[in-house]
């Protein structure tokens, strides 16, 4: 086996722009690896992610290892040129694992135990489960550490198990006691004297197990808090085991996108690369949009560094109930998305297709069909594509850290403090350099406007016991950047800890729990001369999950001068409520199509208070809301403070965040240059244009150029762009320039 020692300054090498794939040698016999790594060099991979799923490999009986295949295939990958992304092998612990030591297998919430046979069958609160894990990390590092080919590690794969038995028990009555210090405060936060649910010893506080009916609410955000937070903390063991024997070395897990089980505002601080899963729909008719949005959050966890799709499919995908494959064109256009936001890693799973197992129907880079296949045609089209565009991107390779501060979300402490974990920075590609200072290249220039959303607050409104479940975070954020996306406008998504003190415009879909701190910055920021704007359901209760008890949206109240009487779900047969403008002439809205549906919320207005949008005539009208406000404008400070009381069609919230860019200066395409299947991106070198329908898609050159505030490099004399389906144009800025982005 290759070795190599290192000084402890040189940094170990990652491509400028990666192209890779996981790799599963282990289903395959020894002679099918030549053939691969061969096949793997004409496609332009340089970066390999293996090992993991290997633990029953490397360690086939309790205290045996045999790293023989693996040393033969880092080696063979070495030599080819292909740097190493080494998973430690915790995600699927081997039949005896689970056989030996039952206590590792997780517990559901009907409180029987799972057992071996998929993956992720494992307690992370398990003692030793974790003593096992540590002890296989331990070879594993100490064996590799210093491999040339290894460029980076990967810790586990998908973090997102739940456990529901006796030690994550204990481990969540261990936790609630530093989170409240005694159980006077635990019962006071959970409203304990409802239901006589009151606890006299934290012997009794249980995970919110299934029960006869509705689940302590806040008990159960506590329990998701501490589950994302023991998930990382095994995170950071692994973390710390590699560290011991290489403090330089760049590790990170795989993200899913907006995953309900982790709170990645939280995890983001301790990973050295921002790394993600994506598996778009094809069928979504809206899949190009949060695939977008998708691609923002994982820059803005990065604080926009460059980051990196870990996964994605090649065509299909096999988990589906109906897997409709992706055209490679489409593929190619998620990749390029993710290369203009920033990504400076684009990979997939997997790089040959299983022939046994639950995968065999995923797609793969090398399918059934063979090298000679379309599907893989299109893959060595692709490496090539990214390689000429990492030529393009060498100030920004994967691996730099970013010196842009301002959008780095605060490590938001699930507990009352997160672990720490290691620093690392990385060098480009090919470089093994030295470096004794922070790189300081930014991926993307500065955005000028910020979405809020919160994890605790997504899990919030998507409880049982709520006025309606229609409510959902994740679904109010969508809608709210879809109306961005439309205008070409981009934006950090950021956690509400986060500085807004550099935005111009800072939308809050839906931010369910708000306590008075971060309320009083928000009101900050607008004083200040920030455009803020609130939507419904926003500042309910404060973070333990109880309600306020006044007028909503209590802790903005002072700032945005409406007092909430009542949340109104509308009868889901009866017709949306029209809306119609209010009076100001300062701030008009075209007002046509305008509706409220499904829920609105009943406002009182102070006299300073601009209503913007009013309810129609309604009759029959029950609730009493014929002319009054359903969204509304006030003044504070320099800034201002726009509340919006109901969930609108796309066509009234389109205009009302229109107008809120426009008074922050921030203008969006004409409506008459919008596509709904074209996706313009610029980043800092010039502008992407991705067009995902069938038809071609054309945009005027100086509506382009007036959005983006500074002239194309295209021939004189064309007036339009023109690209074609499913294709994509790069079109550089005439006098090359970071500028602010619209």
């Amino acid at each position: 086996m290759v070795h190599r020692t290192r000084t402890s300054h040189t940094r170990r090498s990652l491509p400028v722009l990666a192209f890779g794939c996981d790799y599963n040698p282990e289903q395959w016999p020894r002679h099918i690896w030549e053939q691969d790594v061969q096949l793997m060099r004409q496609a332009g991979i340089n970066l390999v992610t293996i090992g993991v799923f290997s633990w029953a490999m490397i360690e086939p009986r309790e205290g045996e290892r045999d790293f023989t295949w693996l040393d033969e295939i880092i080696d063979l990958l070495w030599q080819a040129g292909i740097s190493v992304d080494l998973a430690t092998p915790i995600a699927s612990p081997p039949p005896w694992v689970g056989s030996t030591y039952p206590q590792t297998l997780a517990v559901w919430p009907n409180g029987q135990r799972s057992t071996w046979g998929s993956r992720n069958h494992f307690s992370v609160a398990s003692a030793k489960y974790r003593e096992l894990c540590a002890s296989i990390t331990a070879d594993l590092v100490h064996r590799y550490a210093h491999h040339p080919a290894v460029a980076m590690w990967h810790v586990g794969n998908e973090f997102g198990q739940l456990c529901y038995g006796p030690e994550s028990a204990q481990r969540f009555r261990e936790w609630l006691t530093k989170r409240y210090g005694g159980l006077d405060a635990l019962n006071e936060a959970w409203g304990t004297a409802f239901w006589s649910q009151h606890y006299g010893d934290f012997s009794e506080v249980m995970p919110p197990r299934d029960t006869t009916y509705l689940i302590n609410p806040a008990q159960d955000l506590d329990f998701k808090r501490f589950s994302s937070q023991a998930m990382l903390e095994l995170y950071l063991e692994q973390v710390d085991i590699i560290r011991a024997a290489d403090p330089d070395a760049i590790v990170t897990t795989n993200f899913m996108g907006f995953f309900p089980l982790v709170d990645y505002h939280s995890w983001a601080p301790h990973v050295d690369i921002v790394a993600d899963d994506i598996y778009p729909d094809p069928e979504a008719h809206d899949a190009p949009q949060v695939t977008a949005l998708t691609h923002e959050l994982m820059r803005s966890l990065g604080g926009s560094a460059p980051w990196m799709i870990m996964e994605q499919a090649i065509t299909s995908v096999n988990w589906r109930t109906h897997n409709v494959p992706k055209p490679p064109a489409r593929t190619r256009l998620e990749s390029l998305s993710a290369v203009a936001r920033g990504a400076r890693g684009i990979c997939f799973f997997q790089w040959r297709a299983s022939t046994a197992g639950s995968e065999r129907f995923h797609s793969a880079l090398l399918p059934h069909a063979g090298p000679e296949s379309q599907v893989h045609r299109a893959v060595r089209a692709l490496g090539a594509e990214l390689g000429d565009l990492a030529q393009r991107y060498r100030e920004t390779s994967l691996g730099l850290r970013s010196t842009v501060s301002r959008a780095r979300p605060a490590p938001v402490p699930s507990a009352p403090a997160d672990p720490a974990s290691g620093d690392v920075n990385a060098t480009p590609a090919n470089s093994q350099m030295e470096q004794d200072h922070e790189p300081h290249a930014s991926s993307i220039a500065a955005q000028r406007v910020a979405l809020i959303f919160d994890w605790p607050s997504w899990w919030a409104t998507g409880q049982q016991a709520l006025p309606t479940s229609e409510l959902d975070a994740l679904k109010q954020l969508k809608a709210w950047h879809r109306a961005l996306w439309l205008g070409g406008i981009r934006a950090d998504v950021i956690a509400p800890e986060a500085d807004l003190s550099g935005y111009d415009l800072v939308l809050v879909p839906s931010l369910h729990l708000l306590d008075e701190a971060v309320a009083g910055r928000m009101l900050d920021y607008a004083e200040a001369g920030g455009t803020l704007v609130c939507g419904p359901f926003t500042a309910v209760a404060d973070l333990t999950n109880r309600v306020y008890h006044a007028p909503f949206p209590a802790p903005l109240r002072a700032g945005v001068g409406v007092a909430g009487q009542e949340w109104i779900p509308l009868p889901k047969h009866d017709a949306p409520l029209r809306l119609v403008t209010g009076t100001p002439a300062d701030h008009p809205l075209p007002g046509e199509d305008y509706a409220a549906q499904v829920f609105v919320e009943k406002l009182d207005l102070d006299s300073d208070t601009t209503a913007l949008l009013r309810y129609a005539e309604v009759d029959p009208d029950p609730y009493e809301l014929t002319g009054r406000a359903a969204v509304t404008r006030r003044a504070h400070g320099r800034g201002s403070l726009r509340y919006v009381g109901a969930l609108l069609n796309e066509v009234a919230l389109g205009d009302v965040l229109e107008q809120a860019l426009r008074e922050s200066g921030i203008e969006p395409l004409a409506p008459s240059e919008r596509n709904p299947h074209l996706d313009i991106v610029p980043d800092d070198l010039g502008v992407y244009l991705l067009n995902y329908g069938h038809e071609p898609a054309q945009i005027t050159r100086a509506a382009l150029e007036k959005h983006l505030g500074t002239p194309l490099a295209l021939p004189a004399g064309l007036a339009t762009v023109t690209v074609p389906p499913l294709d994509a144009q790069i079109i550089d800025y005439a006098n090359p320039h970071t500028p602010t982005l619209p």
